[in-house]
């Protein structure tokens, strides 16, 4: 999965793309685990220095969740603003 985001990213580059809205990656109906994916995003933007070739990145994640837990570990390594959907 790592890899895959890593070619998302690299592709996102390549076409010169300033402005991402990224994912809780494959953490609804595909069961990953919300917090090796926040790890991931987080090694791949800091570690591996994909955040510095874009201006702005942003995380919008659908977590209905009672436990939150794509919010929590995304928030455990990013700044994230939440709010509910009307509705």
């Amino acid at each position: 999965m790592k890899n895959r985001m890593r070619l998302a990213l690299s592709i996102f580059a390549h076409k010169k793309d300033k402005y991402l809205i990224l994912g809780a990656y494959g953490c609804g109906v595909f069961r990953n685990d919300p917090k090796k994916v926040a790890g991931w995003w987080h090694d791949l933007l800091n570690d591996e220095g994909f955040g510095s070739l874009f201006s702005e990145i942003r995380f919008a994640v659908l977590d209905i969740s009672k436990a939150e837990n794509a919010y929590v570990h995304l928030r455990t390594y990013f700044m994230v603003w939440s709010s509910a959907m009307p509705g």
